[in-house]
């Protein structure tokens, strides 16, 4: 078995097993309570929310709008799947299971794939690429707020795209890399606003390679 099946399999296993990760924690509630509240009509709101702001008469919930975004398709399917459930609370478990298992588990998967094949792509061999990939895997799914959905793998994923396409650019003078590159980054600065931050660095890596 090569090294990038293994990372692939190991990591797969670790993520369904060990760690799936959990919508427990308040921020990643108001996301999904955003999303929910896209497809349902209902109010961005969570019960005795401080944060909830009043906009013409109705609650909204101010924060980054990609993360709901990614949340919205698992959270209809996950309801269409329990709407048969009674209990409100059963089918709301139901959906974040669904949310956890078919939108964030296979992100962080691929956070972690796009880590390896970046390092490859920068010249390191696939054992150093495997090995530092998953130290940053274990660093993601063990410390603090990494057994929740937090927005950390699904940004790290989206930036680390950002470099690899404009390497790519460079090395292969075909200009629908810069493209997906800004796909990957604008998606990431709708998840947080802060990853101008992350944008600006890529914009710096472009910068050094041309030069």
């Amino acid at each position: 078995m090569k090294i990038a099946q293994k990372l692939t399999l190991a990591v797969l296993l670790w993520l369904i097993i060990i760690n799936p990760g959990s919508i427990s924690n308040i921020d990643t509630q108001r996301r999904l309570q955003m999303a929910h509240a896209w497809w349902t009509g209902a109010e961005e709101t969570i019960a005795n929310d401080k944060l909830n702001i009043s906009i013409n008469g109705k609650n909204y919930i101010p924060y980054d709008l990609g993360q709901s975004m990614m949340m919205l398709p698992g959270d209809w399917l996950g309801h269409k799947i329990g709407q048969k459930i009674v209990d409100d609370q059963e089918r709301q478990s139901l959906a974040e299971l669904v949310i956890s298992f078919l939108i964030f588990l296979p992100l962080s998967l691929l956070a972690i794939i796009e880590s390896f094949r970046f390092l490859k792509l920068l010249g390191y061999s696939e054992k150093l690429a495997a090995l530092s990939s998953m130290i940053f895997f274990l660093g993601s799914t063990v410390l603090f707020y990494s057994s929740f959905h937090q927005q950390n793998n699904q940004i790290i994923l989206l930036v680390l795209l950002g470099y690899e396409t404009v390497f790519n650019f460079i090395l292969k003078k075909k200009r629908k890399f810069l493209v997906f590159s800004g796909f990957a980054l604008g998606f990431a600065f709708l998840i947080r606003v802060t990853s101008v931050l992350h944008v600006a660095t890529v914009l710096a890596f472009l910068v050094g390679l041309i030069v």
